[in-house]
């Protein structure tokens, strides 16, 4: 069986929930950079491979180049705005109001 070569390795604790949950995303974001990418653990390093375009610098300088991008529309977002300004006992005598 031929071993599989990754492109991309990062050591990681993977006692630390949160950086198990960032090799999830990384792979994510990989894979729809190059969707033949597959992600694995080997001891304490989170591995990656795909094409030979396939490189953590590459995958950093997506990340650093990308829009965030907002769904809400203009109405939610002045609604989203609005909720803080309002004094807490209207916030929370107004029905729902707290759980929006």
């Amino acid at each position: 069986m031929k071993k599989i070569e990754p492109n991309i390795q990062i050591p990681v604790d993977l006692t630390n929930p949160g950086q198990f949950f960032a090799c999830c995303g990384l792979l994510e974001l990989a894979d729809r950079l190059w969707p033949s990418a597959e992600g694995w653990f080997e001891n304490d390093i989170f591995l990656i491979t795909g094409p030979p375009e396939c490189s953590l610098h590459s995958l950093f300088s997506k990340i650093a180049n990308s829009t965030v991008a907002n769904t809400m529309t203009s109405s939610q977002i002045a609604r989203l705005e609005e909720i803080p300004s309002l004094v807490k006992k209207q916030r929370e005598t107004t029905s729902g109001l707290e759980n929006e």
